[in-house]
């Protein structure tokens, strides 16, 4: 199952019932990379759809903005990111 929307909660739970925790949690971690869109100080910056249109994720810092410009500035005023967490 390669094109899963990731963006559907239930696509996720399907794939996640048909794979299981492991291998979902591989996929999962493979999608994190693969639509990071910038890394910045450590911190990966990946496009999410939500219900108020697609937002830019800074991974860690539990927000995101609506411009990968306010996303990359946020992420350059963070202290680093630990290694290994993006």
């Amino acid at each position: 199952m390669t094109n899963i929307d990731w963006d559907n909660p239930h696509h996720r739970l399907a794939l996640i019932e048909q794979v299981g925790a492991t291998e979902y949690s591989r996929l999962l971690r493979q999608h994190f990379k693969n639509s990071t869109v910038a890394t910045i100080n450590g911190y990966r910056i990946r496009p999410i759809v939500t219900r108020f249109g697609t937002l830019f994720q800074v991974d860690g810092a539990n927000v995101a903005f609506s411009t990968l410009d306010q996303a990359t500035a946020h992420a350059n005023k963070l202290p680093p990111a630990p290694q290994g967490a993006s």
